[in-house]
């Protein structure tokens, strides 16, 4: 895959050569990441130790979307040849730096619990399967959001802080973005299983024409959350720990290629 890639940008007019550091080290990167994508319509979704979750090839591609790289391979490269360098933030949980989110509750309950051979036999399956399982017996959390001198309490089975723009594929609202400065709090339902359920139907259908405005999304630079009880946490779907925990943010900290007209602030 790294020399098809190769042979993808030397089409374009730009060789890097395969074992060669290029002169544009953005590009030497984008290499490795591009030989990591599969063929098109592969699903390459096994386990690549048993003790270790799917690969990347099963992500959604939140961040590729959020600034913009197409998902098709030809499209991406061209986008290396003819794009520019732009300046994104990052989200920090301690040392620990993201690029599209921390969750708090069910999904971090997810990446503990999800068994090995279960993801050896389905794949990415794994994750909703597990979760479906889980749910029938996993307990509300009481979350207290602290942000701008201001407290906000949910109940809820799930709380997300995001940086980027998009979550399992889909926009958050139409104007979140990881340029901005912002990272985007919000719960996925409340008390019960009902509600949750609703909730993730209805971000993944009207994401596109939500703002930050409506509820329940708080739009901060920082937050320090907790819950009771401590609840489990994952960034950018890898264990971190549990709550409490600070969220802040890394300004302009990532430069990536991105398409000539995308804005950079």
């Amino acid at each position: 895959m790294v020399r098809h890639c190769d042979g993808l940008l030397t089409d374009v007019g730009r060789p890097v050569g395969v074992g060669q550091v290029p002169a544009q080290p953005h590009l030497g990167l984008a290499v490795r990441l591009l030989a990591r994508v599969p063929p098109s319509g592969a699903q390459p979704c096994s386990p690549q130790t048993p003790d270790q979750r799917v690969d990347e090839w099963c992500t959604t591609n939140n961040f590729a979307r959020t600034v913009g790289i197409p998902l098709d391979l030809n499209a991406a490269v061209t986008v290396l040849a003819d794009g520019k360098v732009i300046d994104v933030d990052l989200g920090l949980v301690g040392d620990m730096r993201f690029t599209n989110h921390v969750g708090i509750g069910l999904s971090a309950d997810v990446m503990l619990k999800a068994r090995p051979w279960l993801k050896r036999a389905t794949g990415r399956l794994a994750y909703p399967i597990t979760a479906l399982a889980l749910l029938a017996r996993h307990r509300p959390l009481r979350a207290t959001v602290r942000a701008d001198g201001r407290k906000h309490e949910f109940v809820t089975d799930q709380l997300y802080v995001a940086n980027g723009g998009f979550h399992a594929g889909r926009p958050i609202t139409t104007d979140a973005n990881a340029d901005d400065r912002l990272l985007v709090a919000y719960p996925v339902g409340g008390p019960t299983r009902r509600e949750l359920l609703r909730d993730t139907a209805r971000n993944a259908a009207t994401g596109d024409r939500r703002t930050f405005g409506d509820e329940p999304f708080l739009a901060v630079c920082q937050v320090w959350l907790e819950t009771d009880p401590p609840a489990p946490v994952e960034v950018d779907g890898e264990l971190y720990g549990e709550t409490p925990i600070r969220i802040g943010l890394d300004p302009n900290a990532l430069r990536v290629m991105a398409p000539a007209d995308s804005p950079d602030r």
